[in-house]
């Protein structure tokens, strides 16, 4: 993060309205989550909310956090943790059209990466939604299986080992 302008930091409550905003320009109706959600994920996960701001800006987030490994977590639900979490769930990461091809979606991947480790898990995963499954298997991430009815396009649950990825 050699721009200055470009920093990274936890995500506030305060900041919860920004996030609904890139939702909103990233996303279509049927991927959209309540400001309750996420305010649940800054509660029980905090070091998984973070946010990039270009100038000042609020420009991209990602939400992260221990979940199950082949279990895939409903769109607006609450989140818990119980100590059975075998991998780290990339719940959603997301860039404000304006501050796309910055390379801000590497530098959020480096921080979940990061975290995985200190956190203990060697595997990470996600559901891709809206055609993304291409853009995460240049990230590692492998198919595993097709969704039904997670949101309005077919949906990929992914997972990736960190400990194959060095």
């Amino acid at each position: 993060m050699a721009d200055p302008s470009v920093t990274l930091n936890r995500i506030a409550l305060g900041e919860i309205a920004s996030v609904l905003e890139i939702q909103r320009d990233c996303y279509g109706d049927g991927y959209i989550e309540g400001s309750r959600t996420f305010a649940g994920m800054i509660a029980v996960y905090p070091q998984g909310c973070l946010a990039v701001s270009v100038g000042g800006t609020f420009a991209a987030y990602v939400f992260f956090h221990p979940y199950r490994d082949n279990a895939v977590k409903p769109l607006d639900v609450s989140l818990a943790l119980n100590g059975a979490e075998d991998c780290m769930y990339l719940h959603d990461i997301a860039v404000h059209h304006r501050y796309r091809g910055m390379g801000l979606t590497r530098m959020l991947m480096e921080r979940v990466d990061h975290e995985t480790r200190r956190g203990g898990f060697e595997v990470q995963c996600l559901v891709a939604v809206q055609n993304s499954q291409d853009f995460w298997g240049k990230y590692g991430f492998k198919k595993a299986i097709m969704i039904e009815g997670y949101g309005e396009s077919p949906a990929y649950y992914m997972k990736r080992n960190l400990r194959l990825k060095d």
